[in-house]
């Protein structure tokens, strides 16, 4: 493969997680500038599944733009990265651009951090600690009847969570006599339903743990709500309730925490008219360097053998 478009996505990569970091924000002169470049280099080899895929790309993160799951700058980094490596990646047994594949990795990394952050905060949060650990003790009570009656009852132990545990917990226990669960399957169901809790208690409490609040006349275009501001000027808490109505339109709401783009000026304008003096502030990620990042890992797995590959322009 030709080092030349690697050595300059590299550049691209650099010099967007410098902007990003400093001014919080992605020069299009460095996105766009970057991706007529990139394809005018590949279209001069003759390769012309260069655009296919920054096509591809481009529709792609449009659509997570649209949806608030990335920011407009990144969709456009991520559409570079489409035009400049014309690479497709292997998973699950579909071929998938080499951008995607970056992005998925930049999402797991940053996913780390967020966790990594937020479980050390709230290790100094007594009473929200306190709020964690009790969930966590609720879900094993409401789950240790069904993975001790599942090797008997099979898909119909799911039913014991959903009664009383002074019904369940008699009915698994006969269950597991008549065909005893291994102690290792027994723990690992556990493991995965603490980390599985864990990390949703750390999801859903991300707006608590990484927020401040902002007066409303010093906020920004960008900047990202903790909860939700609806029509009427009342404010709800992002809850896996709240956040899966609001993500399918069952609370129309002026702003929240799902746009990944944040604020814009009409918002703030809005909010400023519904005569709200403040509001919670997330701490917002610039996503910039965690894509630099995946990138890097993407080429050790790539070069590593780890991961297969298929490199369209020979």
């Amino acid at each position: 493969m030709n080092p030349l478009p690697v050595l300059f996505s590299a550049v691209v990569l650099l010099l967007a997680t410098f902007f990003d970091l400093r001014l919080r924000i992605i020069l299009d002169e460095l996105t766009i500038g970057g991706t007529l470049f990139m394809l005018l280099f590949w279209l001069a080899m003759h390769c012309y599944a260069s655009l296919l895929l920054a096509l591809l790309s481009f529709v792609v993160f449009y659509i997570l733009y649209r949806l608030g799951v990335v920011a407009g700058g990144d969709a456009k980094l991520f559409t570079f990265l489409g035009a400049a490596l014309p690479l497709l990646i292997p998973l699950a047994g579909i071929p998938v651009p080499f951008a995607i594949f970056v992005f998925l990795l930049a999402l797991f990394l940053s996913f780390a951090y967020i966790v990594l952050v937020a479980s050390y905060r709230l290790l100094k949060d007594r009473l929200m600690l306190h709020d964690v650990l009790r969930s966590l003790y609720l879900a094993i009570l409401k789950s240790t009847p069904v993975i001790l009656a599942y090797p008997a009852l099979g898909v119909l132990s799911l039913v014991l969570a959903f009664l009383p545990l002074r019904v369940g917990l008699p009915v698994a226990l006969v269950a597991a006599l008549w065909r005893h669960p291994s102690v290792s399957g027994v723990l690992y169901a556990y493991g995965i339903l603490m980390a599985t809790t864990f990390l949703l208690q750390l999801l859903f409490r991300r707006s608590y743990l990484f927020s401040r609040v902002v007066p409303v006349s010093d906020l920004k275009e960008g900047d990202v709500p903790g909860v939700f501001v609806l029509e009427d000027g009342s404010t709800l808490a992002p809850t896996p309730v709240t956040v899966a109505l609001a993500a399918v339109g069952r609370i129309p709401y002026v702003a929240g925490p799902l746009r990944a783009g944040g604020l814009t000026r009409e918002d703030i304008d809005r909010l400023r008219a519904l005569g709200i003096s403040e509001l919670p502030v997330m701490e917002t990620l610039p996503f910039a360097p965690f894509v630099l990042l995946g990138f890097v890992l993407a080429f050790l797995l790539l070069h590593g053998g780890v991961v297969p590959w298929t490199f369209l322009c020979s």
